[in-house]
């Protein structure tokens, strides 16, 4: 059995070298539980107060690893064998990639406030942190909310004002902008500006390093479990590919409405008819402005068609309801008024699994359909589900491996993997079912540039067999570059976007230091 080795001594010519540094590591090695291959191999790194440093690499390279060795999580609650030296000034606050996975209290504001309390500062300063935190990130109507009712980007949101909250100077944070909508993305950039003029010490763990290029000071390239420092990020042939999409999906696109237009038999897979949602009391509590409990409608006659052979991207803000209205597609949501129509059924009355064998509803979090001890497992029991043949197993199990990257990982425990591979193997065992229509929640959460264009040539191909495609997403170069029509869901409204307004109607989010950030200049002035 393997056990984990632990080597906290620094010697006193080191503490002579790194006075001025608020963290340094020497030599640090790394390997999971009954793992042979260090998925970190003699990292060496050093940050100085004030520099923002950004960590990136494909996914599986180990960039969340590192960020849980710093945090003290590794070797104390994974396990393996560690070796080298960390030294940090100051203790650091990690923000994870999966926020569901830092979310401790039931109420948000106690959630916030969960670190002071725990450190037993007195009552007035909680607050006072309390409100700078929550005014920094625009969330105060968030503050009565039971946790378990906000959206992967509210929850973000809370878990990072929980971190401002603390008072911690060093900052760890796991793609912190992963499912942020554009507007909240450029605050939070915004933010991190700010907390770095401050003095604060952040290092970001991103598969898009160009999203921070005007803040900045150090990039490191993560690859075999080595650490390599670059003057400058530049991307590489496949994180450059989305342009080469672009032609594909033109033609595509005009192939989908000569069909629609010329051929009136074309079939429309599911539909949306005057589609009302709420939550109600029992489940949600919304407050107004002088704390008037309230009802949240969160779809509000909603009118959607998806065709065969048809790839269709739903935007909208954290919040929005986008994640509400994929679940109606399988029937883990119903309708308080209208109707949805999968295949031809009427979805009022049918149960999930049936709904379910039409529709492949990929969540935001992949861990939800992990459970088999081996990735190969996870694929082979969906065949199962499915009744497909026996004797076909074998090849179905290998067109998938290639598709998705997984040969490498098939024996491998599904929750150790990280979160990108983890939605290439949830994606993988939904699709072994053949539904005929996809619904994706956020599917390039945690996908490096690499297997973005895979999923995009996964996607293709399933359009072109005739599937109805569907996903949520705040990933605007991806929807781009490959979706036939835009939707934004706004305010319980559903709203088709022309290509041309994309730019206009989500905010302007390429030029991301642009948008009006004087209504909390003051309360970042006062963050401490």
């Amino acid at each position: 059995m393997l056990v984990w080795e632990y080597e906290n001594f620094i010697g006193e010519q080191i503490m002579n070298e790194i006075k001025n540094e608020v963290l340094r590591i020497e030599g640090l090695k790394y390997y999971y539980p009954e793992s042979e291959k260090a998925v970190l191999d003699g990292i060496s790194l050093s940050l100085q107060e004030g520099e923002f440093a950004l960590l990136f690499g494909n996914s599986g390279s180990g960039k969340s690893t590192l960020l849980k060795c710093i945090s003290g999580l590794i070797p104390k609650y994974y396990g393996g064998r560690f070796a080298g030296i960390i030294y940090k000034k100051k203790p650091p606050s990690l923000l994870f990639q999966d926020p569901e996975n830092q979310i401790v209290m039931n109420k948000v504001s106690r959630e916030i406030s969960y670190p002071l309390e725990d450190a037993e500062i007195k009552k007035e300063e909680i607050e006072k942190r309390l409100m700078q935190s929550v005014n920094v990130l625009s969330i105060g109507h968030l503050l009565n909310r039971e946790t378990l009712t906000l959206s992967s980007g509210e929850k973000q949101k809370v878990a990072l004002a929980s971190i401002l909250c603390s008072g911690c100077t060093l900052l760890l944070m796991d793609e912190p902008t992963s499912m942020l909508d554009p507007e909240s993305e450029s605050d939070f950039l915004h933010t991190l500006e700010v907390l770095k003029k401050k003095g604060y010490t952040i290092l970001v763990s991103t598969h898009e390093p160009e999203t921070y290029a005007k803040i900045a000071d150090r990039y490191f390239r993560i690859e075999n479990g080595k650490l390599y420092e670059t003057k400058l990020y530049k991307p590489n042939k496949d994180e450059t590919r989305c342009k080469v999409k672009m032609k594909y999906k033109m033609k595509s696109k005009m192939e989908s409405l000569k069909r629609k237009d010329g051929n009136k038999a074309c079939k429309c897979l599911l539909e949306l008819q005057s589609v009302y949602f709420s939550y109600g009391d029992a489940y949600v509590e919304t407050y107004g402005e002088y704390g008037e409990k309230e009802e949240k409608e969160v779809l509000k006659g909603v009118n959607f068609k998806l065709y065969e052979g048809e790839i269709v991207a739903i935007l909208g803000k954290n919040g929005a309801g986008k994640t509400t209205l994929l679940r109606h597609f399988n029937g883990l949501k119903k309708p308080k008024k209208g109707k949805v129509i999968v295949d031809g059924l009427e979805a009022t009355g049918q149960t999930v699994a049936k709904l379910s064998r039409k529709v492949g509803y990929l969540s935001q979090n992949p861990s939800d359909y992990l459970f088999a001890d081996t990735v190969e497992e996870e694929i082979e029991f969906s065949l199962k589900c499915a009744e497909v043949p026996k004797h076909d197993w074998s090849r179905r199990k290998n067109e998938l491996s290639r598709d998705f990257s997984l040969t490498e990982i098939l024996n491998k425990y599904p929750r150790d993997l990280s979160a990108g591979e983890r939605e290439r193997v949830a994606f993988a065992a939904l699709l072994a079912c053949e539904p005929k229509i996809l619904a994706l929640d956020e599917p390039t959460r945690g996908l490096d540039n690499q297997n973005k264009n895979k999923l995009m040539d996964i996607l293709i191909k399933q359009k072109e067999k005739g599937r109805g495609i569907v996903f949520a997403t705040h990933d605007l170069k991806f929807a781009r570059s490959i979706a036939d029509r835009f939707l934004k869901l706004d305010n319980g409204m559903l709203e088709e976007i022309l290509e041309d307004m994309f730019e206009e109607t989500l905010g302007k989010v390429s030029d991301r230091f642009t948008c009006e950030f004087e209504d909390r200049r003051e309360s970042l002035r006062n963050l401490e």
